[in-house]
């Protein structure tokens, strides 16, 4: 296989287009998801899990300033448990 300068170029944008944190962070829950309540096909999970298409899911573990930070957007960033405690009481 042999990469030219556009996919050269192409790699380059696409990872700093990836949010890392707000990816990881949603295949955690979807494996978590899937874990507790296995389904047959993407439609009968997602009838069952409608808030994965919230855009605002991860504010239950996440500042909204954290994932808008660099460091969230370069690399995986960890919740913040005092952030979650706060909001599930």
């Amino acid at each position: 296989m042999s990469i030219n300068r556009t996919s050269f170029r192409c790699i380059r944008l696409s990872v700093k287009v990836i949010h890392h944190t707000i990816t990881i962070a949603f295949l955690a829950v979807i494996a978590d998801r899937m874990e507790q309540a296995p389904h047959g096909d993407f439609d009968s999970f997602f009838a069952a899990n409608p808030d994965l298409m919230d855009g605002a899911i991860l504010s239950r573990w996440y500042k909204p300033d954290c994932l808008k930070s660099d460091a969230a957007r370069s690399r995986f960033v960890l919740p913040d448990p005092a952030w979650s405690s706060a909001r599930d009481q």
